[in-house]
């Protein structure tokens, strides 16, 4: 009886500091000097072919013109464990992006899709992903979003990621379809 009662001592405590190890939310953990908030980008003027098809349902600009319709920056970037990955049982490193999008239409939106290309300081891609924002921005306006990012300590691009300096991570958010605030949707084609 002795050795059945330790053995459960021994399983309860080894759960106990499991569940206190990690898990749950990010924790801020900075990476001084690295997570300088990047300075916000440039607003150049929307391109011509936006701004003289205001009433059109579709646009067709090139995916430089597109990527003016909102600049994107990283404000910060935390790091945690997540463990409801694709059915992983164990946790899984992940990397939370506070993201800013400024509204450079010119016109109050309620929601805009798009995929966001996140490239090292060459222009090498290190992944793409999609971002939907459902909530009314002015414009000239900012949304700020939070997004986790799974990474894998073996793949070059996730890792660059999670560690180099925020300055490094070069973001291009290509817009798709972008809903006015007066009713109209507009699709952006890039060619």
């Amino acid at each position: 009886m002795r050795v059945s009662i330790l053995a459960v001592f021994v399983l309860l405590a080894s759960w106990m500091l499991a569940a206190c190890d990690g898990g749950g939310a990010p924790t801020a953990t900075p990476i001084a000097p690295q997570d300088t908030p990047q300075p916000p980008p440039a607003l150049p003027s929307p391109p011509a072919a936006y701004l003289t098809s205001a009433d059109s349902p579709r646009v067709s600009l090139k995916a430089g013109e597109a990527i003016t319709l909102f600049p994107a920056r990283v404000l910060s970037r935390t790091f945690g464990r997540e463990s409801q990955y694709r059915g992983f049982s164990t946790p899984v490193p992940t990397a939370l992006f506070k993201l800013e999008f400024t509204n450079n239409t010119r016109r109050d939106v309620t929601k805009f899709t798009g995929a966001l290309y996140i490239k090292d300081p060459d222009g090498n891609r290190l992944g793409v992903y999609r971002i939907e924002y459902d909530k009314p921005v002015k414009a000239g306006g900012a949304a700020v979003i939070d997004y986790t990012i799974f990474y894998n300590v073996q793949v070059r691009e996730t890792t660059f990621m999670r560690e180099a300096p925020l300055q490094d991570l070069k973001l291009e958010y290509r817009v798709q379809y972008i809903n006015y605030s007066d009713g109209n949707q507009q699709e952006i084609e890039i060619n």
